[in-house]
């Protein structure tokens, strides 16, 4: 609730007063430490080989093992953020809060759609990808699909469920022990193994910390 009033507020200090020159040297370093991090985070996935010995959480180690490799042109994403920055401190030392606007404006706004569009994509692969790999396959058959041992998204989203009205086909212990007429399929995590003490279900994928579950109908 406090953007419209906080973004006014700046606004008419810049428009009236400028930036003291404390307010440059804030300017610069905040614009420099987030031009840092926006370079850093795709280093690393980059470079993922450095991570692994650090992540203690194996299901995070397996997953960003299985994603692809991200290309090193994802390092440069933040550099219209940094142009922005600097041709904006220009204007500001000319007093002119309008072209300020505009440079920082673009700058910002480049660096972080050309992130949404191709890096986090790539982001996403690392963490969920074998995940996302097995429902698009699931999606693709007249099945009941679910995540079991831990909430996702990724039935919902890229396995395409549909709406299902009847109630029974929402229901988990349905989905493992009841009669159903066509094939359950389950996603869950690599260290779930409630499944195995049911013997109508196999796993018929496993990858990148991620298991491929399926039922039959009527087992």
């Amino acid at each position: 609730m406090t953007y419209l009033p906080l973004s006014f507020l700046a606004a008419y200090q810049l428009y009236h007063f400028g930036l003291s020159k404390k307010l440059r040297f804030t300017y610069i370093l905040v614009g420099l430490l987030i031009s840092l991090l926006l370079f850093a985070v795709p280093y690393l996935f980059v470079n993922k080989e450095l991570l692994y010995p650090v992540i203690n959480d194996q299901f995070a180690l397996m997953a960003l093992k299985y994603g692809p490799k991200i290309s090193w042109l994802h390092l440069f994403y933040f550099l219209p953020f940094v142009i922005g920055l600097f041709i904006g401190l220009k204007w500001i030392k000319q007093g002119d809060s309008l072209k300020y606007g505009v440079s920082a404006f673009l700058g910002t706004g480049i660096t972080f759609a050309l992130i949404m569009l191709f890096f986090l994509p790539r982001v996403e692969q690392n963490t969920q990808g074998a995940g996302i790999d097995f429902a698009q396959k699931v999606s693709e058959e007249d099945c009941y699909f679910d995540a079991i041992g831990y909430k996702s998204y990724i039935p919902y989203f890229y396995g395409k469920i549909p709406y299902r009205e009847d109630e029974k086909s929402r229901d988990l212990e349905w989905l493992i022990d009841g009669e159903t007429d066509k094939p359950v399929y389950f996603l869950s995590k690599y260290d779930y193994t409630f499944l195995e003490s049911r013997p109508a279900f196999k796993k018929v994928k496993e990858a990148g910390g991620f298991i491929l579950w399926k039922r039959e109908p009527n087992q």
